[in-house]
């Protein structure tokens, strides 16, 4: 089918690579017609997925959805080795001791609210630190950053591999060590 609507071309499997003769063009499924700088000025291409972005091209269709991101939450009532990528709720016993995780990632992130336990403490593995504000905990395994009350919260990203953790959000008394 081929004809115009207000003064705009359009066809089914047109070539614009702007050669002669003008032959058919089957797309794969997914592709679109996409302008350009470079000659010919219409392209017959697939969008590219960035990070955090899944594209998935069907028969007729595009699929655009954001992957990772988030924080998956869990209550917790025990000590353990925090996770990245984890948030946890501490509703459940005296101050839980949480240890960071001894590898990471630039951009790692964990987050920990006080909501019915006694308190947290975050503990660091040899090398490691926590900075909150102007304010860093001692680097290796006697540093950690500790809640003072019920509501106290913190999220944290990680600014060196394995080693270095900004708290970027808080809220309460943390005391660092």
């Amino acid at each position: 089918m081929a004809g115009f609507d207000n003064d705009v071309m359009y066809a089914n499997n047109v070539d614009f690579r702007g050669v002669k003769p003008i032959v058919g063009q089957v797309t794969a499924d997914g592709q679109l017609l996409i302008g350009s700088t470079a000659s010919p000025n219409i392209k017959v291409a697939t969008l590219s997925a960035g990070t955090g972005v899944t594209i998935v091209n069907g028969s007729g269709s595009i699929s655009i959805s954001a992957t990772g991101g988030g924080i998956t939450w869990s209550t917790i009532g025990a000590n353990q080795t925090l996770a990245i990528g984890n948030g946890y709720f501490c509703t459940a016993g005296a101050t839980l001791a949480l240890l960071l995780p001894a590898v990471s990632s630039v951009g790692d992130m964990i987050a920990i609210s006080v909501d019915g336990s006694t308190g947290f403490t975050v503990t660091q593995g040899a090398g490691q630190s926590i900075r909150i504000g102007n304010a860093s905990s001692t680097a290796g395994v006697g540093g950690s950053l500790a809640s003072t009350q019920q509501g106290d919260t913190i999220f944290m990203v990680c600014s060196v591999a394995n080693l270095k953790w900004n708290v970027i959000d808080s809220m309460g008394n943390i005391t660092v060590v």
